[in-house]
């Protein structure tokens, strides 16, 4: 009983060091991920949409693996996605890089255009232009500026279709740069339909020019408007998985070519948990140390070698090991890595029929196929032999008309040693 008070005592204090060790290692203050003022450390795993492979994918904790403790909360952050080209589905959740689906008009959502950005260089402000002839004549420069701004606005867009990825900065450079020249642009229309209103009689030409400014404004417009609403990143809701009985959390990335409308096959990221504990169930066979004690009687003999009536007792040498087969409740720590310890309790059903109780330690291997080996205290129910007997095969024993050794069932301790396979695969969750 000493040894098994021991041996218990010792399996409790394995493990708790074990546990305390993985807590203790999130308690320094991380320079990495994100922290509220309450403390609670959230882990970001970063993925490019340009380059949409294992290797794209990025760790805030600064682990080389793709590992995180249970008690952060994580979140995914996509960066340098083209939706001109791509259309990105996270999870099978449709992840929009743009604002709005519905792509609202640029001067009408709501952003203000300022009237007082950009210069006028081709319209003298302090001129008064008096007649439609000189209307006219600043019509056809401001339709070839909006023209060209047009075909030059198609044909970036047209350009970044061709792209995987996209340089944001570049692109957010760019985009400034046609921002300003439209809002230049609309000045000088704005400065225009002010010089028309004076007239005491506009021409028909002039106002078929300023319809037709108004309308290639209006398509630059809309153009832009798709540049200005592209997002450089997107983040996704934090996602809590602390208490839950999983081994990883599973995010599906998917791309989908919006030119040929061809659908990649899907990048799958498993991002492990490390830390708790995870309980799982395995079977297999096992070995243990106890099991039923066979007997033999033989007949005594006499002086003369005749049989006297009397019996001997023989223990019968079956070895030192039993089998059988059982199942395994698996308390481990949750690592993410293909060898951790784990607390054992289950059942073992021997050869003879007799169940025993089984606690002790085991070793799990494997991440995806896991086998399990273990070894510790073996309990049960055992047939011995009754204790004023001695299987000497010496000893001379009335026994009657008995047929059968004198034996009974005993509670006895001994050792076990199995090997087992997890039923079931590794559980996850996906982030939705």
């Amino acid at each position: 009983m000493k040894h098994l008070l021991f041996f218990i005592f010792l399996l409790i204090f394995v493990f708790n060091t074990t546990l305390e060790a993985q807590d203790g290692g999130a308690k320094p203050k991380s320079k990495c991920g994100t922290e509220d003022s309450t403390g609670i450390k959230t882990t970001v795993f970063t993925i490019d949409l340009g380059q949409p492979d294992i290797k794209s994918v990025q760790n805030s904790s600064k682990k080389n693996k793709l590992v995180f403790t249970n008690k952060s909360p994580i979140q995914v952050k996509l960066i340098n996605g083209n939706p001109f080209k791509y259309r990105y589905v996270l999870n099978y959740n449709l992840v929009n890089l743009f604002f709005d689906e519905n792509l609202i008009p640029f001067s009408s959502r709501g952003i203000e255009i300022d009237k007082n950005v950009g210069s006028i260089d081709s319209i003298d402000e302090k001129k008064v232009l008096a007649t439609n002839d000189e209307i006219n004549t600043e019509q056809n420069k401001l339709l070839i500026e909006v023209n060209d701004l047009k075909v030059t606005l198609n044909g970036y867009i047209k350009s970044l279709a061709h792209k995987d990825e996209l340089d944001f900065d570049q692109f957010d450079k760019e985009r400034k740069e046609f921002k300003n020249s439209f809002e230049d642009a609309l000045n000088k229309d704005y400065y225009l339909d002010n010089q028309i209103e004076n007239l005491t009689t506009p021409s028909t030409l002039t106002i078929d020019n300023q319809k037709k400014i108004n309308q290639l404004l209006k398509d630059c417009d809309e153009k832009l408007e798709l540049l200005m609403s592209v997002n450089t990143s997107i983040y996704l809701y934090p996602i809590d998985v602390n208490g839950d009985n999983i081994d990883y959390v599973e995010i599906t990335l998917q791309r989908t070519n919006i030119n040929t409308s061809v659908v990649e096959k899907p990048y799958v990221y498993k991002l492990w948990i490390r830390g708790g504990v995870k309980v799982d169930f395995s079977g297999g066979a096992f070995i243990s140390s106890i099991f039923d004690n066979t007997y033999i009687l033989t007949n005594a003999l006499d002086d003369t070698g005749m049989p006297n009536g009397k019996k001997t007792i023989l223990r019968q040498d079956n070895g030192n090991y039993d089998f059988g087969f059982g199942a395994m409740v698996n308390v481990s720590l949750r690592g993410g890595s293909w060898l951790r310890p784990s607390l054992n309790v289950g059942a073992l059903f021997t050869s003879n029929q007799k169940f025993q109780l089984l606690t002790g330690l085991g070793f799990i291997v494997g991440k995806k196929e896991r086998f399990i080996f273990h070894t510790g205290l073996s309990m049960g129910r055992v047939s011995v032999l009754q204790d004023n007997f001695i299987a000497d095969n010496e000893t001379q024993y009335d026994l009657g008309n008995a047929g059968n050794p004198p034996i009974v069932d005993k509670f006895k301790f001994g050792h076990f040693f199995g090997i087992t396979y997890n039923f079931g695969k590794p559980k996850s969750q996906d982030s939705e």
